[in-house]
């Protein structure tokens, strides 16, 4: 907080030059005027910042949830037990009295083609994550920018109305009669009034700058989290799955060709009891003749 107070007070100009203008318009004012001083200003820009922050942190809310549901589906649907060879479950009693079947055998072929979808659905989400994370950087920058003016804003005033109420105690050593001194003196507590008002905001404003630096910082290690996921875990998880629909068709290829040798029994056995049968036509037929 303090370091960010002094990275702050770094680029105000609190110079004579800077400051006579203030003073200069500060001495004109009536004390109607003087609770005025600064209030559009004030509300212009509490009210841009407040908007501006609720939808940056909306968006990152919205898009942390599409990435994580869509990589959660993927997490979720990575099963090893998957390929484990598993028996053919009978119908249980309960099933049978309620004339339920058992839940069919998963089709890991069109299980994983279905992940790998997901998968990249994930890398769309983690990548359009990504741009708005980028941009959400983008705004919060322009917003310390905002909040950086509106506090040169506030810390010159503030530095104008504590030297016009040091000018104003001068002055009420030469006031003619009580009436100008007693004009003088609640002039000066209206100033000095005016300033505490600008020295709170200047502390909320430096709060401010603070929480959007640690946002932006927080964006940052975001974008390196999602640049890890993008470069290495989503390439990870196309290589499972590539692995997983591999290792299934050459599970599948080799259960077809261990059942090979009997479908070619079959059809020898078909074979020849079609030669056999067409022998005895034609013997019975030579015996006809």
């Amino acid at each position: 907080m303090e370091d960010m107070e002094q990275i702050l007070r770094q680029q105000v100009d609190c110079s004579v030059q800077a400051l006579a203008p203030i003073k200069r318009s500060l001495a004109k004012l009536t004390p109607a005027d003087v609770l005025m001083i600064g209030k559009d200003k004030v509300e212009q820009i509490n009210g841009f910042i407040n908007r501006t922050m609720k939808g940056l942190l909306n968006e990152k809310i919205d898009g942390l949830t599409a990435v994580t549901t869509q990589m959660g589906k993927v997490m979720e649907g990575l099963d090893p037990s998957d390929f484990e060879d598993k028996p053919v479950e009978s119908p249980s009693f309960m099933q049978r009295m309620l004339g339920k079947k058992p839940a069919p055998p998963i089709n890991v072929l069109r299980k994983y083609e279905g992940l790998g979808a997901q998968l990249q659905q994930g890398f769309i989400a983690m990548t359009e994550y990504k741009r708005a994370i980028v941009q959400n950087n983008e705004e919060l920058q322009r917003l310390f920018d905002e909040n950086t003016a509106y506090y040169s804003f506030l810390l010159q005033h503030e530095q104008a109305l504590a030297e016009r109420g040091v000018e104003l105690a001068r002055q009420l050593d030469y006031a003619k009669d009580d009436f100008e001194r007693g004009t003088l003196e609640a002039m000066r507590e209206l100033l000095d009034s005016r300033r505490q008002d600008f020295m709170m905001a200047r502390t909320v404003s430096t709060q401010l700058a603070v929480q959007l630096y640690m946002l932006s910082e927080n964006n940052d290690k975001l974008l390196a989290r999602l640049d890890n996921g993008l470069i290495y875990t989503v390439p990870i998880f196309k290589q499972l799955i590539a692995q997983a629909l591999q290792y299934e068709r050459a599970r599948l290829a080799n259960l077809a060709l261990g059942a090979l040798p009997e479908w070619q029994q079959e059809v020898a056995a078909t074979k020849q009891g079609v030669q056999q049968s067409l022998a005895e036509i034609t013997a019975l037929a030579e015996r006809t003749t």
